[in-house]
């Protein structure tokens, strides 16, 4: 029981830190420049699974206060879990296809200019980037674009990314 409670605590502290360096609070990854993409749905289903967590969370904190339950905290503790969790999550969606001054927030997190080597457009709405992953293999990531300007978004990417056509 004593280790079902510290890992779930240990998950709990783990999370909660990396929520923290998700909002950025020190602004290390520069100015925003522009966003690329909202993701609204996404972002209304995590709203509503974050409120549904809390209200579990009250629901388990009611039985553990009022019946006396103790064996229930690991559910207060999974709840707040989840609570994180979704919040880890909605941060990952407002910053999701966000260009700032020193890289861009893609699906698996943010990207300085260095580590984008190279992007195309595959079509008129979506925008292809070639990146250096942390053990110097590459792999793809494809962005769906709702922004209009499409001449802006290119002047935007060529000044931050070096195309070269010789690595293709």
């Amino acid at each position: 029981m004593k280790t079902l409670l510290f890992s779930h605590l240990l998950i709990l502290l783990l999370t909660i830190i990396f929520i923290f360096k998700t909002f950025d609070i020190r602004n290390a990854k520069g100015k925003y420049i522009m966003k690329l993409k909202n993701r609204k749905g996404l972002l209304i289903f995590l709203i509503a699974s974050f409120v549904f967590f809390i209200h579990l969370l009250f629901l388990n904190l009611k039985t553990y206060i009022i019946f006396n339950r103790h064996k229930d905290f690991m559910d207060i503790i999974l709840s707040l879990i989840w609570i994180f969790i979704s919040l880890l999550h909605i941060s990952k969606t407002f910053k999701y296809s966000e260009i700032r001054e020193k890289g861009i927030y893609l699906e698996n997190g943010f990207y300085s200019w260095n580590k984008i080597y190279y992007y195309e457009w595959m079509s008129p709405d979506t925008i292809k980037f070639k990146i250096q992953g942390s053990n110097l293999n590459e792999y793809e990531e494809k962005v769906k674009v709702s922004c209009k300007n499409k001449k802006q978004i290119d002047k935007i990417l060529q000044k931050y990314i070096k195309l070269s056509s010789s690595i293709i």
